[in-house]
């Protein structure tokens, strides 16, 4: 009887050290799913942002007006392949109206470009949609398409502006943009949320550093995932605030699992 108590003390101490190994693996993995996500997260956001502030600085001609209006290319296209750039207008007020457009789009260099100039006329309450195609050798400096739209009063006077950039690579075995930009955002958008399900499970804690973790893995998580869904939508001024502040929360995530690893690994 006395023999075998010592040896149920062993398995029971056995288990819980197997148990703890377990847990800090599953934490480990969190860790690595988040960093994996919010990695391509910020490149995909990055990149947008990036080919959408460049475009507002083409054509500088074009830069003065009351208010931004909404215009939507795609992030990314391959050398090879066409793409569109869309923009709406609407007449919300109770009248006709008449507004002149002017459109510049890149053709291959910084001082070189495409333009369409129109007059339109609205009914109350329509809502018109333009769009124009793009390809690979619109790019300026063989990587970036700009395209940029200005709205104006009968008398040339500027009511509203809009711009958006293209970020244009040779991609391999025949990749689309569209399919690569995609595909990088489930990525970045499963990697999050399984993290933070695990870590939620695994290592989250009410006290100390695991709770400052956890606080700092949920904000840094949902900005990077509104920043993804704005740069998706084209509201690329709203996708640069969502990268600043992601850049800002990587301060604060990254020393806290650093730390929590390197106190997992030198145990009690």
């Amino acid at each position: 009887m006395r023999s075998g108590k010592p040896g149920l003390r062993h398995n029971l101490s056995g288990t819980g050290i197997e148990d703890d190994r377990g847990i800090a693996s599953r934490q480990l993995l969190a860790a690595v799913l988040f960093a994996i996500g919010v990695l391509v997260g910020m490149v995909l956001i990055g990149a947008s942002v990036y080919a959408d502030f460049e475009s507002s600085l083409f054509n500088v001609f074009l830069s003065s007006a009351s208010s931004p209006h909404w215009i939507k290319c795609p992030i990314l296209l391959s050398s090879g392949e066409d793409g569109v750039v869309i923009t709406r207008l609407k007449n919300r007020e109770d009248v006709p109206i008449r507004r002149f457009l002017h459109v510049n789009i890149s053709r291959g260099h910084l001082t070189l470009m495409r333009g369409d100039e129109q007059f339109l006329e609205l009914a109350p309450g329509e809502m018109l949609a333009m769009e124009w195609e793009v390809t690979g050798k619109d790019a300026v400096y063989g990587h970036l398409i700009f395209a940029k739209v200005l709205f104006s009063k009968e008398d040339q006077t500027p009511l509203q502006l809009g711009s958006c950039g293209i970020l244009v690579l040779d991609l391999p075995w025949g990749l689309k943009g569209q399919t690569v930009i995609y595909t990088l955002g489930i990525i970045s958008f499963i990697c999050i949320t399984a993290a933070i399900t695990l870590w939620w499970r695994f290592g989250r804690s009410y006290t100390g550093i695991r709770l400052e973790a956890t606080r700092a893995m949920l904000v840094l998580g949902l900005v990077v995932i509104l920043g993804l869904i704005f740069a998706l939508a084209g509201l690329w001024r709203a996708a640069a605030v969502a990268f600043y502040l992601a850049i800002l929360a990587i301060g604060v995530v990254v020393p806290h699992f650093m730390i929590n690893l390197w106190r997992g690994r030198k145990g009690p």
